[in-house]
């Protein structure tokens, strides 16, 4: 359990220093922004391919083994499912694993057993704010850089699945989720009232 509770520590440590605004200063955002560029920029358009590759495979299974079944109403359902809630989060996480954490990891792992930061310390530097922080941002950057999309395709594509079904021949049914009103025989109203 020391382990984990070292790591836990490590990670406290790493949290409020992420949202320490002094974290930020002048002297830090030239290191950050390198980070960020090195984390992104690289793998940005690998990814995006990969991603895309991926996507026109698993589409075209869903609808042809929707329409093999009889399920073409769902098959649209099911690849923005599998895709946008599943799939590419999952491949962003791990090609930023693989291409950004873990050689950043490597790096500041090197930098501690060769003495780095029994320098920085001497020299007056905080090693985790200035060699360890830039790099936790840029991977969780990464990661939202290579997820974020643009929001009003989904909604262009919603107002076209009529023409799409039409072209593809399949019979489409979409639905939009909405959030459910709170009713009063709900948990925590009702425990609420009771301890009125």
């Amino acid at each position: 359990w020391k382990g984990w509770a070292a790591v836990a520590a490590y990670a406290a440590v790493i949290l409020v220093l992420a949202l320490s605004p002094s974290s930020y200063d002048r002297s830090q955002r030239s290191a950050l922004a390198r980070q960020i560029y090195l984390g992104t920029a690289p793998i940005l358009l690998w990814f995006t391919v990969l991603s895309s590759l991926i996507s026109l495979v698993v589409i075209r299974i869903v609808v042809v083994t929707a329409l093999s079944y009889g399920l073409s109403k769902y098959a649209l359902e099911m690849v923005v499912r599998v895709l946008v809630l599943e799939l590419i989060p999952l491949t962003s996480a791990t090609f930023v694993a693989l291409r950004c954490a873990i050689p950043n990891a490597a790096e500041v792992y090197d930098l501690r057993a060769h003495g780095g930061f029994a320098a920085l310390t001497r020299a007056g530097v905080d090693p985790l704010r200035r060699e360890v922080l830039p790099r936790v941002v840029a991977g969780m950057f990464s990661v939202l850089m290579l997820v974020a999309g643009n929001w009003h395709t989904l909604a262009k594509l919603e107002g076209e699945l009529a023409k799409l079904g039409e072209s593809a021949g399949l019979t489409i049914t979409s639905r939009r989720t909405e959030p459910r009103p709170p009713r009063a025989d709900d948990w925590p109203l009702r425990y609420c009232r009771w301890r009125a």
